[in-house]
């Protein structure tokens, strides 16, 4: 572990950062209320006057637009203020670079053991930690410190194991020790049957104590021509299908999710008691406890998933149509404690990744997907509820089903009208 942890630092030390300019802006709302902290105003419009004149006066770029706000329920002036900042980006040094520095100081630290090792521990510091740290990175997700392993991983290249006589064989130095894994008549064989053995992961899961050897099994995926297309919106509490095959069907389905919400809260309500009551009691208890409520969750929410994705591909393979779904991330719609908590409610990550396992699935940016308008494409709307208004050419849709055209309208170039019928189906009509 630590020749990968002085790999990470020694390619962290090399990071080159770069400043490049960043357009980007701010929103101010004026709020109705005349009285502040500063001054009384007469009038509102006198308020927005003196906003104006204000950002004028500190010579600053700005947009106004009108916002309808819940709150007040009326219109309300706002104002959104461009400015220019500078991001740091990083770029990491050549592969090869890297590669043929740090070969040779790792081969004599690493001793009589395969010299693979050396390369697999490069390979996976360069191209899994150290790319995924700068992704994360780009995205606001990590921290400018380098990435620090706290468990043992090793990759293995296809050098450095082979499967023969029912035993996956590792070799740990040539042509004297060997690690034998019986993969003989493991449950999984049947699902890979045709599948090339493309990469082995050994990872530990207790410190110095048990260890866990993932097989990654690779498969060429099928040329794939779609004759329809299904695009998914992901709500707080329903699932809404938008079905259109050219020429022939459109198909509006909304799934209700709304009760196994509901279990899920009153899971984590009773988990929250047992913890409570057991705070003082003995360890085993508690794990005890906890873990038979974890296991229950994680078999309930599984079986539930599994027989929703289940029925989306009945739809997709029906139609051979492409699966079109948003990439949420959920750190990125963090807000406060109690909607935080409702957010780690929704299981979509796992349907999703249930629907890439077993069906041709397309991600689009989630970004305006419910406020756009679907029909002229504004961003200049009102939404309200489950409606979407737009200002522009008048329209009102359901917010639900604009969010599926819009999802579908970002994979595809296909115009769809806003006159389908809709079908509601709960989770029980799935079970």
């Amino acid at each position: 572990m630590w020749l990968l942890q002085y790999t990470i630092n020694y390619i962290s030390a090399r990071v080159r950062w770069s400043e490049e300019p960043v357009d980007s802006y701010y929103t101010i709302v004026v709020t109705p209320e005349l009285r502040t902290q500063y001054k009384e105003y007469k009038s509102y419009e006198e308020k927005v006057e003196s906003t104006r004149k204000c950002l004028e006066i500190q010579g600053k770029r700005y947009e106004e637009f009108r916002h309808w706000d819940k709150k007040y329920r009326r219109w309300l002036a706002g104002f959104r203020v461009y400015y220019t900042a500078k991001r740091r980006t990083p770029e990491l040094p050549e592969y090869k670079e890297i590669y043929d520095e740090l070969r040779p100081k790792l081969l004599e630290m690493w001793g009589e053991y395969a010299a693979h090792y050396v390369d697999s521990i490069i390979q996976y510091a360069y191209n899994t930690v150290m790319k995924s740290w700068k992704e994360l990175y780009e995205e606001g997700m990590a921290r400018k410190k380098k990435p620090v392993m706290r468990r043992r991983t090793i990759y293995l290249k296809n050098t450095l194991f082979r499967v023969r006589d029912g035993e996956l064989i590792i070799t740990l130095i040539p042509r004297k020790r060997y690690l034998k894994v019986p993969i003989d008549g493991q449950w999984f064989l049947e699902r890979v049957d045709g599948w090339r053995l493309g990469a082995v992961l050994i990872k530990e899961l207790e410190p110095r104590g048990r260890y866990r050897v993932i097989l990654q099994y690779t498969k060429e995926r099928e040329k794939f021509e779609p004759e329809s297309y299904l695009s998914i919106d992901l709500n707080m509490d329903t699932i809404d299908l938008l079905l259109y095959a050219p020429g022939t069907t459109k198909l509006w389905i909304t799934i209700d999710w709304s009760e196994l919400i509901r279990w899920i809260r009153k899971h984590h309500d009773e988990r929250s008691k047992i913890q409570s009551r057991l705070a003082h009691a003995r360890r085993d208890n508690l794990r005890g406890a906890l873990e038979r409520l974890s296991i229950k969750y994680r078999n309930y929410t599984k079986d539930i998933v599994n027989k929703t994705a289940k029925y989306i591909l009945s739809l997709a393979e029906a139609y051979s149509a492409v699966i079109i779904v948003e990439d949420l991330k959920k750190n990125q719609m963090y807000r406060n404690k109690e909607w935080n908590k409702e957010l780690q409610m929704r299981l979509w990550k796992r349907l999703i990744q249930e629907l890439k396992k077993r069906w041709f699935v397309r991600e689009v940016d989630p970004y305006c997907t419910t406020r756009t308008c679907s029909n002229c494409g504004s961003k200049k709307t009102i939404v309200q509820g489950l409606t979407v208004k737009c200002t522009k050419c008048g329209i009102t849709i359901n917010r639900q089903l604009n969010a599926c055209i819009n999802i579908m309208k970002k994979a595809t170039n296909i115009t769809i009208t806003n006159q389908i019928k809709r079908e509601k189906i709960s989770i029980k009509d799935i079970l």
